[in-house]
C-alpha cells in the first residue's frame, strides 16, 4: 500500500530533496528555509508556555508536574523545526514531541486512578513514548493518518480526566 504523502515542493526548494510529510496543512508551502512560516513561529507559543509551566512547578514545588514544562518546550521545538522544513523525517520527531507531552498526562493520571503504582508512572511514560513513537513509521508506510494516535492519546487522557472528575466531584486530588 503506498504511503500517503503531501505534494512534495518544488525542485530547488531549500527542503525538496526529502520526503514529505504525510499530511498538507491549511497553510501555502513557499519555498523557504521556513516553508510554513504561521505554523512554524506559532510553535514560539509552546517554549515560552513551557519556560512557564517549569517555573511555576518549580516554585510550587509539584514535582509531579515538573515535567509538563519541558515537554512542552520539546513540543514546540520539534514542531517548528517540523514546520519549518516540511519534511516526514522532522514530522516524526514532531509526533515524538506530541507523545512526550500526551503521556506525561496519560501516565500520571494512570497513576492517580490506581492503574500503575506511583513508582511505575516513569517506566509507563518511557514505554508509552516509545511505543507511540515506533508506531509512526508503521501507520506511514501502512498510509494509515499518523495524527489518529494523537488523537487516540487525547481520547484516553480525556477518559482519564472524566472517570477522576466522577470518582472525586468538586474535589482536587492530592499529588503523588
Amino acid at each position: 500500500m503506498p504511503s500517503l504523502l503531501a505534494p512534495p515542493l518544488p525542485p530547488g526548494c531549500p527542503w525538496s530533496g526529502f520526503t514529505p510529510p504525510n499530511v498538507n496543512w491549511c497553510e501555502e508551502e513557499l519555498c523557504s528555509f521556513i516553508v510554513n512560516p504561521a505554523d512554524t513561529w506559532s510553535n514560539l507559543a509552546f517554549i515560552v508556555l513551557g519556560l512557564v509551566m517549569w517555573q511555576a512547578a518549580r516554585r510550587a514545588g509539584r514535582s509531579d508536574l515538573r515535567l509538563f514544562g519541558p515537554a512542552s518546550i520539546a513540543v514546540g521545538v520539534f514542531s517548528f523545526a517540523y514546520h519549518a522544513s516540511y519534511t516526514w523525517l522532522l514530522q516524526f520527531f514532531d509526533f515524538v514531541g506530541m507523545f512526550l507531552f500526551c503521556f506525561l498526562v496519560i501516565a500520571r493520571n494512570a497513576s492517580r486512578l490506581g492503574w500503575i503504582e506511583p513508582r511505575h508512572e516513569a517506566r509507563f511514560f518511557v514505554l508509552g513514548v516509545v511505543g507511540a513513537s515506533a508506531l509512526v513509521p508503521l501507520l506511514f508506510e501502512l498510509a494509515i493518518p499518523i495524527q489518529l494516535s494523537v488523537a487516540l492519546c487525547i481520547a484516553v487522557a480525556l477518559a482519564q480526566e472524566v472517570g477522576l472528575r466522577r470518582r472525586s466531584p468538586g474535589s482536587r486530588l492530592p499529588a503523588s
